[in-house]
């Protein structure tokens, strides 16, 4: 009951302010919030699900609204020309006419990223021998159609193993800036020699490059 009255108060505030402001955002279903954030040039749209119901521990009290219903939420984004990807999903959504679908799950929200030009590819440049004991830098970069700079940030899942499939500490999750990672690597002295593997998975629109190189005493 208590969420019906708030509702209904949100949706006379919605009606008075109609024509005062311009929405970026929009969505008419009261229980999808949304928040829109900025970073070097792309907007990182967070899609909120508050569609609830009781769950199985405490609904039979109908105290608590402890679980989240999936369901579809229909955004439109006013003035925008743009690309956008669920990160949770890794995949591009379909726009019309500035209106996408987003698919909320019982993880109850996710990011929309939202790039002025599709992410198109990624590469890695590693050193084809790393001597140990000395640092050798790894880069990775990620560029747009058409070959252009990619502006935003960029998460990554970087692994590194040696010949036997062990990975290695310098792997793990990094964050690329306008499309490029400069990742900290260093063999260490005891590190198994051979050919290793670098494997990088972006985590907006699903992306994967792979490269090799040599580990050397």
């Amino acid at each position: 009951v208590d969420q019906a009255i708030m509702e209904d108060y949100a949706s006379t505030l919605r009606a008075g302010l109609t024509g005062m402001l311009q929405r970026e955002v929009d969505c008419a279903d009261p229980t999808v919030l949304t928040n829109l954030c900025e970073a070097g040039g792309v907007d990182y749209l967070f899609v909120i699900n508050d569609k609830r119901d009781y769950d199985d521990r405490v609904g039979e009290y109908r105290a608590v609204l402890g679980r989240v219903v999936p369901q579809t939420a229909t955004i439109t984004l006013t003035n925008r020309d743009v690309v956008a990807y669920d990160m949770l999903r890794r995949t591009r959504l379909a726009m019309d006419n500035g209106k996408l679908n987003v698919e909320l799950d019982e993880l109850a929200g996710t990011i929309v990223a939202l790039y002025p030009a599709a992410i198109e590819a990624m590469q890695i440049n590693a050193p084809s021998t790393v001597r140990c004991g000395t640092a050798a830098p790894i880069a990775v970069t990620m560029t747009a159609a058409g070959g252009n700079a990619l502006p935003g940030l960029q998460p990554m899942q970087v692994t590194i193993a040696d010949p036997g499939g062990n990975q290695n500490d310098f792997g793990g999750y990094h964050l690329a800036s306008g499309g490029r990672l400069l990742l900290p690597f260093t063999a260490a002295i005891n590190d198994t020699p051979g050919q290793w593997s670098i494997t990088v998975i972006d985590l907006t629109a699903g992306l994967e490059a792979q490269a090799t190189f040599n580990v050397a005493r």
